[in-house]
């Protein structure tokens, strides 16, 4: 293939989306209000709570979408690992010690994933999701109530919200100051 064929390829469905749709979900995922109010941990392992929701979020609203959404279900998992990847080799930590860092940064999300998702029917299981995962550091985590109403509510309003809309990187996530 000559460059010039490359160079006006355009990208695949999942690849053209993904990246205004994955700097959507790290604009929401630092909104202040989770650490501010709904008592998430403003720490390394708190933002990554929050990142790894968001893009749970979004991945169970495209899955059932099959090949309207591209790859984009597979793809932004994948692109918040290069992410975090490149962000610890930026902090400093060794270039043996981030593909470990990296590997146990994916088994908790796909962990948490596993949780939200067998819970996402009933408030109170995801509730204790929520609780065991994002507030694990705490005895008693008095913001997971909140933060389960968030969930719920960003769930309704992406499973209302058109693909197009998604896929040109506007998901409709809730506004986590309005939910009570």
């Amino acid at each position: 293939m000559s460059i010039f064929k490359r160079f006006f390829q355009t990208k695949p469905l999942g690849q053209q989306a993904l990246d205004p749709l994955y700097e959507a979900i790290v604009t929401q995922a630092r909104q202040p209000a989770f650490f501010r109010d709904y008592g998430v941990a403003d720490t390394l392992d708190g933002r990554f709570d929050m990142l790894a929701l968001h893009v749970y979020l979004l991945v169970q609203r495209l899955r059932p979408e099959g090949e309207a959404a591209g790859e984009l279900p597979r793809l932004l998992p994948e692109r918040m690992f290069r992410e975090l990847d490149r962000a610890l080799r930026e902090n400093g930590i060794s270039d043996m010690g981030v593909p470990r860092r990296v590997k146990k940064m994916a088994n908790v999300f796909y962990g948490r994933a596993m949780a939200y998702e067998g819970a996402r029917a009933d408030r109170a299981e995801l509730v204790d999701a929520l609780a065991r995962n994002v507030f694990s550091d705490q005895d008693e985590p008095a913001h997971a109530g909140r933060l389960a109403d968030y969930v719920l509510a960003c769930m309704n309003k992406l499973d209302a919200a058109a693909l197009e809309d998604i896929l040109a990187g506007r998901p409709d996530f809730a506004d986590p100051e309005a939910v009570a």
